[in-house]
């Protein structure tokens, strides 16, 4: 999970950083190009950061093992 939240932050940080040039923010602004910069965002900090702590902390807490294939396969479905 780590690894997703490393490479779509840092495509929302490379769109952020895109759209931080006036001429471009002027074009770009109000279109899907905007839209993808902030899913890509929330979804890279937010989501794999909670998803990452939910197959950490669900073993400690309820001492219920989760199945690892299960675990990878809604990793690749999240990041792809």
């Amino acid at each position: 999970w780590t690894m997703g939240f490393m490479v779509t932050f840092v495509i929302g940080g490379m769109t952020g950083v895109l759209l931080a040039v006036p001429p471009a923010d002027f074009a770009l602004h109000n279109s899907l190009f905007l839209i993808a910069h902030f899913h890509n965002v929330i979804i890279g900090g937010v989501l794999f950061g909670l998803m990452a702590g939910i197959t950490y902390w669900f073993p400690k807490a309820f001492g219920y093992k989760l199945d690892p294939f299960w675990g990878k396969c809604s990793f690749w479905f999240w990041l792809v």
